[in-house]
C-alpha cells in the first residue's frame, strides 16, 4: 500500500475523530497535510522539517485548544507505535504553539506527544510492509500515559 493509499484509510480516521471530536462539544478544523495541495504534499515529503508531520486537527472547546494527530494502525499486538522523526516533530509543534498535542489511536485511546517521548520504556523498532519504512517508537497501549479518549475530550454531548 503506497503513501496515497495509507492517506485515505488516515483521511477517514481523522474524519471520524473529528466527528467524535464535535459530538463532545469541540470545535475542529483540518490542520495537517490533508488542507494541502497534492503539490505541497509531495514537495513536503522530500523534507524533514517539521511541517511534514503537522498534526492533522485543530480542536477547541472554551479556552482549550488541542492539536491532534490520529494513527490508525494494527490493533492485535498490545503495543502503540509512531514514526521517530512523526513524534519529534509533534513535540515541536506542542512546545512552540503551547498547547497539547494528542495522538489518537484506533481502539480510541490517546497519548500526549510529550508523555511518548518521555518514556524510557518506548523502543525503536523499524516496519517494514504497509508504512513509510522509516523507525518507529513502539510503546505499549496499556503504559500509564494511555488514556481514554472520553477520559480526555469528553462524553458524547446529550
Amino acid at each position: 500500500m503506497g503513501f496515497r493509499e495509507r492517506f485515505g484509510v488516515a483521511e477517514l480516521f481523522e474524519a471520524v475523530v473529528a466527528e467524535q471530536l464535535r459530538a463532545r462539544g469541540w470545535s475542529v478544523a483540518d490542520f495537517g497535510q490533508g488542507v494541502l495541495g497534492d503539490d505541497m504534499v509531495a514537495a513536503l515529503q522530500a523534507t524533514d522539517c517539521p511541517l511534514r508531520y503537522m498534526p492533522d486537527l485543530l480542536a477547541v472547546k472554551g479556552r482549550r485548544a488541542r492539536l491532534l494527530d490520529a494513527k490508525y494502525g494494527r490493533l492485535d499486538t498490545g503495543n502503540h507505535a509512531v514514526e521517530v522523526a512523526s513524534l519529534e516533530s509533534l513535540c515541536r509543534w506542542q512546545y512552540g504553539a503551547g498547547v497539547g498535542v494528542w495522538l489518537v489511536f484506533g481502539n480510541w485511546t490517546v497519548a500526549n506527544a510529550h508523555d511518548v517521548a518521555s518514556d524510557d520504556q518506548k523502543t525503536v523498532g523499524s516496519f517494514h510492509g504497509n508504512g513509510s519504512g522509516t523507525d518507529f517508537y513502539v510503546f505499549r497501549s496499556t503504559s500509564p500515559y494511555v488514556l481514554r479518549f472520553d477520559a480526555v475530550f469528553g462524553m458524547v454531548a446529550p
